[in-house]
């Protein structure tokens, strides 16, 4: 396994002990990609300012849940849609440009477009 001795930033004095991580993991550490993150929810109510994260087209963050046994409302640390996937969803929607298809029937649409509907609704879920 390739690794490589781990430095908290660039300029810094050498810390006394050294972390040796796996070599992947210490370019995330390097560029900065990594940060600890707070899972606030009913339970950890604290104020931190790391409280959510975006990882393959999700967000995972704090959001109110139903608990359906006693029907009631908590916070718990769920994942959902991103604002940056629905924004890529609604742009590629745009670009099929489906109110100039006049002379396509509604079944013709359909057939179009539900594969990639379908492939959505399977990757990103629906509640």
């Amino acid at each position: 396994m390739l690794t490589r001795d781990f430095f908290p930033s660039p300029g810094q004095p050498t810390p006394q002990r050294k972390v040796i991580l796996p070599y992947r993991l210490y370019e995330f550490a390097r560029l900065r990609l990594s940060k600890i993150l707070y899972c606030r929810d009913s339970n950890r109510t604290g104020t931190y300012p790391n409280v959510q994260f975006t990882f393959l087209g999700f967000t995972f963050r704090p959001r109110e849940a139903l608990n359906t046994q006693h029907h009631r409302r908590f916070t718990s640390f769920l994942p959902a849609v991103s604002n940056d996937a629905l924004k890529r969803v609604r742009k590629e929607v745009r670009e099929w440009r489906l109110h100039r298809r006049t002379s396509a029937t509604l079944a013709d649409l359909a057939e179009q477009c539900n594969p990639i509907i379908q492939g959505w609704w399977n990757y990103y879920g629906a509640d």
